[in-house]
């Protein structure tokens, strides 16, 4: 009778240090419960109960916020011209932008693995030349620019948005590519151009056109590629795309051939030219515009150059420092083919793709700004 009055007691001491040992718990770790709250339910008897509950609990809200925040940060479209005009449709036709953005799967670093790497330089090329109003204009000929007066001549363009194609995007050097992400840095075996249309100039021609296109400014994009399998000839094969899309459509007032630049060498650094648009990385542009050598080739350049001062200004004026120094030099490069050309660097190979688009976006509003005041002139 003795021992079970003892071995009751034992187990009435033992309940009790049970519940004050629970208590004392709960009352150490409620902070913690408290800041967790978010975390699924099932998860507080392990909070209470497991030696590493709390370990336990943070390494799942951890995942969950982690979740969460690839989910939110996947790479929208970038600040663009009017918001609700930019359609959904390219990511299906020419791949998912998010992808180029996460890092390099395992795959893919295995893949590269032991290949030599060389830094990318990003920097910005700004002032330079000679500076009228917000922009830069670098004169590498022997002619006396007066832009003021340049700027004050009515253009001959006039611009009608009658369904009519007025505009002509082309590309001589059409397989000129960009990479796909940002690292900071290239591989040995990264090539600066690609047949891949998701990667190259023609890219960038589709954002120009469908801005303007927004503007109801009707777009031919040619995409005829000049400089595979040959480089050497590109121009000659371009100005037989001018010839070709002019004599079907004379209604096209303004051409514009979109390049991207290269600038550095591997070995020392190549360089990506960028400035900053609502917090993005967006490409640096240069406008050329060209002028008669003394030939007499090319006795409209001044209607070019006319036309190119204005989308330099206009440039400047919606996204500054976006623009280089505006390059006016003796050269023709198919810009004497017709009046309203011009020849557009956009970034450089080592510029990703979607720092290229975003300037491609830029540059067709610019561009839509300078030829609807052309419509309102009229």
């Amino acid at each position: 009778m003795r021992f079970f009055k003892i071995n009751r007691a034992m187990r009435f001491l033992v309940s009790v240090l049970c519940i004050l040992t629970s208590c004392f718990c709960f009352t150490i770790r409620a902070p913690k419960i408290l800041s967790i709250l978010d975390i699924d339910f099932s998860l507080v008897a392990a909070l209470t109960t497991f030696p590493n509950g709390i370990m336990f609990a943070e390494n799942s809200k951890n995942k969950a916020a982690l979740k969460k925040e690839n989910s939110d940060n996947k790479p929208k479209s970038a600040s663009s011209y009017n918001e609700t005009n930019h359609n959904e449709k390219k990511d299906a036709e020419l791949g998912s932008e998010s992808a180029l953005e996460e890092p390099d799967s395992p795959e893919e670093i295995k893949r590269h693995e032991n290949e030599k790497t060389y830094k990318v330089i990003e920097t910005q090329f700004g002032e330079g030349g000679i500076k009228f109003e917000n922009f830069y204009v670098k004169n590498h000929t022997k002619i006396d620019l007066d832009i003021a007066k340049e700027l004050g001549t009515p253009l001959d363009i006039s611009i009608k948005k009658d369904g009519k194609p007025e505009v002509l995007i082309y590309h001589t050097h059409t397989t000129e590519a960009y990479t796909d992400k940002d690292r900071g840095f290239i591989y040995s075996s990264y090539s600066s151009r690609t047949t891949d249309n998701r990667f190259n100039v023609t890219r960038v021609g589709e954002e120009i056109k469908e801005v303007l296109e927004s503007y109801d400014i009707s777009v031919i994009h040619d995409k005829t590629v000049h400089d595979n399998p040959s480089y050497k000839g590109s121009y000659w094969r371009s100005l037989s795309t001018i010839k070709k899309n002019l004599e079907k459509y004379p209604s096209i007032q303004v051409l514009l051939d979109i390049h991207r630049d290269s600038v550095g060498e591997k070995e020392t650094g190549k360089s990506k030219l960028v400035s900053m648009l609502n917090g993005e990385k967006v490409a640096q542009i240069m406008i050329l515009a060209g002028c008669d050598s003394g030939n007499n080739d090319f006795p409209n350049w001044r209607k070019n150059l006319r036309l190119a001062l204005r989308l330099q200004r206009s440039t400047e004026n919606l996204c500054s420092g976006m623009a280089r120094p505006l390059k006016f030099d003796e050269m023709e490069l198919n810009m004497s083919a017709h009046p309203g050309s011009l020849l557009i660097e956009v970034g450089t190979d080592v510029n990703t793709i979607k720092e290229a688009c975003l300037a491609g976006k830029m540059l067709g509003k610019s561009l839509a700004s300078v030829l609807e005041d052309l419509t309102k002139f009229d």
